[in-house]
């Protein structure tokens, strides 16, 4: 077999990934996901793949903007830059919306309240 037809074979893409075995998330959902320094970020899900086996998701991330501890709202403005995570990183899904001014207010979870 041709090693470019191996690399071919390695690479697969999916609208939907399931990041624990209770849990999925689809492109277009916001979830939350660790950031690497024991907190995490927040951001939309471009697409799912598998590279060689592992699990990555294509993430549009957010930063925060403002935090309402009190009632559990967040607002978070979007970066324009894509990054790669592995996809077990991700925490979990979370309710949005998108506001007139290009922000995402985000509901959080309890757990990360």
């Amino acid at each position: 077999m041709d090693p470019t037809e191996d690399a071919v074979d390695s690479f697969k893409v999916t609208t939907t990934c399931r990041f624990s075995p209770l849990a999925t998330c689809h492109k277009g959902d916001v979830v939350l996901f660790r950031d690497g320094l024991g907190g995490f970020k927040a951001g939309q899900i471009q697409l799912h793949c598998e590279v060689q086996g592992v699990p990555i998701s294509l993430i549009s991330p957010y930063v925060i903007h403002k935090l309402e501890a009190d009632c559990s709202h967040s607002v978070w403005t979007p970066l324009d830059n894509n990054s790669f995570v592995e996809s077990d990183q991700i925490l979990d899904t979370v309710v949005y919306s998108a506001r007139p001014d290009g922000k995402v207010a985000i509901l959080l979870p309890l757990e990360f309240r």
